[in-house]
């Protein structure tokens, strides 16, 4: 629809009245009849009464601006909907897409971190967890170490993995020691899960 306004109304061609605008008191009157919303050229004369549902104005013939319309509305509505679909579909593609899986490399190297911070931490559990059965310390030895050796901080070098076992360098540093050890540490895969398995002679 367009808005038609009384030729003698000092308006710009093309003005669309915003909501809730009203005509200058000033201005004469539309003449009776005046269809103030058409579809096509402008109506340069009286006609007919209004084809659009007029709503009642201020002055006789001057009717406020348009009914608002619901096409913005429903597009708006639509929008939200399928913005609403597309963010279910990456949090249900979050949830069920499996991540990448670790290399052996990666997965080495996070068993010696384990080590590092258990022994750190005095959680002989997981330490113990981290290590070959044939290798595992008792638990007072464990104890003792952690006296004589106080923290540790061990770094991991390229890890050379074949099959089911593996070798890493690791740098050892005591914070009761200035020197740093360097060894080679052995690594077995058991029931899945990489763990340290001694040193290499």
């Amino acid at each position: 629809m367009r808005y038609n306004p009384p030729p003698q109304w000092p308006l710009e061609p093309g003005f669309n009245p915003p909501p809730g605008w009203t005509p200058d008191p000033s201005w004469q009157p539309a003449p009776p009849g005046w269809q103030f919303w058409v579809d096509d050229a402008p109506v340069t004369g009286p006609v007919a009464a209004a084809q659009w549902p007029q709503q009642p104005g201020p002055f006789p013939g001057m009717p406020y601006a348009p009914p608002p319309s619901h096409k913005m509305r429903n597009i708006l509505i639509a929008i939200g909907a399928v913005v609403v679909v597309v963010i279910v579909a990456i949090v249900i593609a979050v949830l069920v897409w499996p991540s990448p899986k670790e290399s052996d490399s990666d997965q080495i190297k996070d068993v010696v971190h384990a080590m590092q911070n258990s022994f750190n931490n005095g959680d002989y559990s997981t330490f113990q967890s981290k290590i070959c059965g044939k290798e595992q310390p008792a638990k007072g030895n464990f104890d003792d170490e952690r006296q004589t050796l106080g923290t540790l901080t061990l770094n991991v070098g390229s890890v050379n993995v074949t099959g089911d076992t593996a070798t890493a360098p690791i740098s050892v540093k005591s914070s009761t020691k200035a020197s740093v050890s360097n060894v080679t540490w052995n690594f077995d895969k058991e029931g899945g899960s990489w763990k340290m398995c001694g040193k290499v002679d």
